[in-house]
């Protein structure tokens, strides 16, 4: 479990920091990208539209 900067700055609070690696809920993710600028690790990416899940 990480730092959880993510989950502090996710509009939605659709990240589950409780997994191991944490999930994003698509269902209800904005896809605004926050969570990816505020990740130091960088360990979350942004994916397009197109790429599968």
């Amino acid at each position: 479990m990480g730092c959880k900067l993510c989950f502090s700055v996710c509009p939605q609070k659709c990240i589950d920091t409780s997994k191991i690696p944490t999930v994003i809920d698509q269902n209800r993710c904005l896809h605004c990208g926050r969570c990816v600028e505020t990740c130091p690790k960088q360990v979350i990416k942004k994916r397009c539209s197109h790429e599968s899940k």
